[in-house]
């Protein structure tokens, strides 16, 4: 991944992040890798889509940073209910709209955030197999 700017390493975002932004019905702009690939699709974005109903970051956004710099992900609304839990776009976390409208009541910019592999998805969200192994500190 040397050299590579942050949207050129779409859908492999993982790690310690800080939520630096929070947005209510955040403006969208497709990136240059997204506009490069499917240019029929993204081009006519390429100055942005005001925040709305068809606007694909959905009605709140929280914009994650590390070392003070906007790593270009999010966690994000939709109205692609398709969409929730699969590795598409540009690798934002996709949430339905009334789930990031509250998440992002209930959180502050600085909130440190943990973006695990797919391989531990929901590691933390059941009952450990050995009660030895306890839960994340």
């Amino acid at each position: 991944k040397e050299g590579r700017k942050p949207w050129d390493a779409a859908k492999d975002f993982e790690g310690a992040a800080v939520i630096g932004r929070k947005v209510a019905w955040p403006r969208w702009t497709p990136t240059r890798d997204m506009i490069k690939r499917e240019p029929d699709r993204y081009a006519k974005w390429a100055g942005g889509m005001a925040g709305g109903d068809a606007n694909p970051l959905g009605a709140r956004a929280l914009y994650l940073f590390r070392g003070g710099r906007d790593t270009f992900y999010r966690i994000h609304g939709t109205a692609d209910a398709r969409s929730i839990g699969q590795a598409t776009s540009a690798g934002c976390i996709r949430l339905f709209n009334q789930d990031i409208v509250h998440l992002a009541g209930q959180t502050a910019s600085g909130t440190r955030v943990i973006v695990v592999p797919k391989a531990e998805t929901g590691r933390w969200t059941q009952p450990p197999t050995n009660p030895a192994e306890g839960a994340p500190t």
